[in-house]
């Protein structure tokens, strides 16, 4: 109901805002304005994005010359898991060497994990979706 409401509400004053006599509108205008206004966002939201992206590239070729090819993020998950779950059964007098060596290994190849974005609780919600879907499909 109050949808209907603004809607006509909005009608009327476009409507009272146009005179016969006028050639333009002065809706006109403030229409222009808003979409002015709109595509401005939209021009900032995408230069954000864009940057952002380039940022994560840069980010993924600098860890890459310094340490070398990156593994895929869910492989990484994997290992890292299945590496947590070697040391969980593994008796505390056992030798732990190969298994840290293993972790070393992994470690150097999935350094992008440990620069991911996670300082809000949104993006460590959207982190924690991303692992979950990874471990579901393992």
């Amino acid at each position: 109901m109050n949808h209907q409401i603004y809607f006509f509400t909005c009608l009327l004053i476009i409507f009272s805002a146009c005179t016969q006599e006028e050639t333009s509108c002065q809706v006109d205008a403030s229409q222009d304005t808003v979409v002015t206004a709109i595509d401005k966002a939209i021009v900032a939201d995408s230069a954000s994005y864009i940057s952002e992206k380039n940022e994560k590239e840069d980010n993924k070729a600098a860890i890459e010359k310094k340490f070398g090819k990156q593994w895929d993020f869910c492989d990484c998950v994997k290992k890292n898991d299945s590496i947590n779950k070697v040391i969980d059964k593994t008796p505390e007098n056992a030798n732990f060497d190969p298994i840290f060596a293993r972790m070393e290994e992994i470690d150097k190849h999935c350094k992008e994990l440990l620069t991911a974005p996670n300082s809000t609780p949104e993006e460590r919600a959207i982190y924690e979706r991303k692992v979950k879907k990874c471990l579901k499909n393992k």
